[in-house]
């Protein structure tokens, strides 16, 4: 993650009413070996080797777990968030985030991003 800054604690509009959450900006962030899942009715999975979005980012998550550095274990929630610290060049390793929303200008996958419907 390059530039990152948290920007504090949202309340988000969702159909089942607003959900807290962490609210970050950055300028670029790249997570390889990307899965992102959603639970429905039936799963919903992206998958792509490496994912990479930039320009203008804002990101909010409801969980962030990982490891700074890829020492310092941390677990950030609306009731326990990060210090409001401008960071120039942050690396987690491990991460699990609960992702709410993302917002970018540029989103890119390599090679390609992967669709799977797992209707059990």
């Amino acid at each position: 993650m390059v530039n990152l800054v948290f920007r504090g604690v949202v309340e988000l509009p969702s159909d089942c009413g607003p959900v807290r959450a962490l609210k970050f900006s950055m300028d670029r962030s790249t997570t390889t070996d990307f899965t992102l899942s959603t639970p429905d009715d039936a799963s919903l999975s992206f998958t792509t080797d490496a994912l990479t979005v930039r320009s203008d980012v804002l990101f909010y998550t409801s969980r962030f777990q990982g490891r700074l550095g890829g020492l310092v274990p941390v677990d950030y929630t609306p009731d326990s968030p990060p210090l409001p610290i401008p960071l120039p060049l942050v690396v987690f390793t491990r991460p699990d985030i609960q992702l709410v929303f993302v917002d970018s200008g540029v989103l890119e996958t390599e090679p390609v991003l992967r669709i799977a419907v797992d209707p059990s």
